[in-house]
């Protein structure tokens, strides 16, 4: 079950943020995704493609443009989602 309340990234992101934030930033995005927070989701989705890119994450950052581009999709923006 997913909940609405979710635990901050303090404890995670605080000893090395360069190492996580851009993890929890996409697993946020896709949090709200799923809330129907669209948003929300968006904002997260274009942060944590930003952190990847600052921190040369290339994975990561394929990753969260692929899953931004699937929720453009979803909501029917095909040509902003390529």
């Amino acid at each position: 079950m997913l909940k609405e309340e979710y635990p901050s990234p303090t404890e995670l992101v605080q000893h090395a943020p360069m190492n996580n934030l851009h993890k929890w930033t996409l697993v946020e995005a896709e949090r709200l995704r799923v809330l129907s927070k669209q948003n929300g989701a968006l904002e997260c989705y274009d942060q944590a493609i930003g952190l990847d890119k600052e921190h040369e994450y290339l994975q990561e950052e394929a990753l969260a443009n692929e899953l931004a581009a699937k929720f453009w999709l979803a909501h029917g923006r095909d040509k902003v989602a390529a």
